[in-house]
């Protein structure tokens, strides 16, 4: 009998039978019976298990399979788990688990995170109310940094998140708030990893850490009004941490058949933005050359 076999003894306990011709009792004997052990049925994964965040990177098909792979690179560039980068229309994006990676990362030591705390401005108790979070964050060298996060029916799209609106409120102001912080580090890093790239390669992989998620489910906004407008536009400028993007932003507003007063109004709020950037990086270099002196 097999060793992998369970021996099971079934002991069966009768009446004795009528004598035979003898005049012996006749007793029927124990069998021992070899049953073998039932095997359960298990689902096997289509697709390898290494996502994060609520959208999963699908590598079913060869467009799929060359979406995680390429996912896979952009998280080696960044410098994060395979589990911090998911993709969106073929997109990669860096999600909220990779951006907390890299803030505990890159911030150690006298620059440790010391707290990370949520505050609601306005909660949503209802599908058609709003939510505004401010979350800010604290590290141990005295830098306090904030960042206020909107969600609401009209600025998601998923119907699923709809449902989730003060999460989703909460998330935003996170990213932000990292960001803030850890943007001129990572972009370092990136730098370092991202020559071996295509030049449109390299775009996708910049693009991942310079867009959430959640702000790519942000529906496109029917703006009719310039000071509505403008005000938009400064907010996607504020979201937008990476010099080269905005370059090319301002190229494309120059160029752009935007009214005179919203031209000049973005326009001139954008050189704001890039002398403020401009001004970091060149501190930031700075700081690196006295370092390596």
């Amino acid at each position: 009998m097999s060793p992998k076999l369970k021996k099971t003894v079934k002991r069966v306990r009768k009446s004795p039978l009528p004598p035979d011709r003898k005049g012996k009792t006749v007793t029927k004997k124990s069998t021992a019976v070899a049953v073998a052990p039932t095997s359960k049925a298990v689902a096997a994964p289509k697709r390898a298990q290494a996502w994060g965040g609520v959208i999963p990177k699908d590598n079913s098909g060869k467009e799929g399979a060359q979406t995680a792979e390429f996912c896979n690179k952009v998280a080696v560039i960044y410098g994060v788990p395979s589990l911090g980068v998911n993709a969106m229309g073929g997109n990669p994006y860096l999600n909220k688990d990779g951006r907390l990676f890299l803030l505990y990362d890159l911030c150690k030591d006298k620059d440790a995170v010391e707290s990370i705390s949520t505050e609601f401005l306005q909660m949503s108790l209802a599908s058609d109310q709003a939510s505004i979070a401010r979350v800010t964050i604290k590290l141990a060298n005295g830098l306090t940094v904030n960042a206020t996060g909107e969600a609401s029916s009209a600025s998601v799209k998923l119907d699923a998140v709809k449902k989730t609106l003060n999460m989703m409120a909460e998330t935003r102001a996170t990213n932000r708030a990292i960001w803030k912080i850890v943007a001129q580090r990572v972009w370092d890093r990136v730098a370092e990893n991202i020559a071996t790239l295509s030049e449109e390669d390299q775009k996708r992989v910049i693009n991942a850490g310079a867009v959430s998620a959640e702000e790519m489910d942000r529906p496109a906004p029917k703006i009719t009004d310039d000071d509505t407008l403008i005000e938009h536009l400064k907010g996607k400028i504020d979201a937008t941490d990476d010099l080269k993007t905005l370059y090319e932003n301002r190229d494309k507003l120059t160029e752009s058949k935007l009214s005179p007063t919203v031209k000049k109004a973005v326009l001139e709020y954008l050189e704001k933005r890039l002398a403020a950037l401009n001004a970091i990086a060149d501190l930031a270099t700075v700081e690196k050359e006295t370092v390596q002196q």
